[in-house]
């Protein structure tokens, strides 16, 4: 049962590095395009549908990390 609990402890710990690289290029790369865009065209803001889609998916690579792996 040590075995067990040993396993699923490695798994979080392993996921959870991943998460955080994929949350970090989420904030970098959002700031560089919301950057570009209010130098290029300020008048047209087309980087809120990235952020919202991409945002989506690093919510969801949470709960699947944090969440839910407790729970499996």
């Amino acid at each position: 049962m040590e075995n067990f609990a040993s396993n699923k402890n490695n798994e979080l710990y392993r996921r959870r590095p991943l998460f955080f690289l994929h949350l970090f290029l989420y904030i970098a790369i959002t700031s560089l395009l919301v950057t570009v865009n209010l130098i290029v065209t300020p008048e047209n803001i087309w980087t809120e549908w990235i952020i919202i889609g991409w945002g989506l998916a690093v919510l969801l690579h949470e709960l699947l990390v944090f969440v839910f792996a407790k729970v499996r």
